[in-house]
């Protein structure tokens, strides 16, 4: 049942999805610790007043996504 072809090409799908997933999650992240770097490190000297607010208006929303997906509340 294994080696049928609908079987690989499902399983194939499914790993794809999942590295996919994986890997815009970890880019997520990134981005959120970079901002947030960015807000708390200094650099805001750097930004206009309109990027500032952008900037965290999106590390809020990138938080409460991963406090929201966190498993372990």
């Amino acid at each position: 049942d294994v080696g049928r072809p609908e079987v690989l090409m499902i399983n194939r799908y499914v790993r794809l999805r999942t590295a996919t997933g994986n890997i815009v999650s970890a880019l997520g992240f990134l981005a959120l610790l970079w901002s947030t770097v960015v807000l708390l490190g200094g650099f805001i000297d750097d930004l206009l007043l309109k990027e500032f607010w952008v900037l965290t208006a999106l590390s809020f929303l990138m938080s409460f996504r991963y406090y929201i997906s966190f498993p372990y509340k």
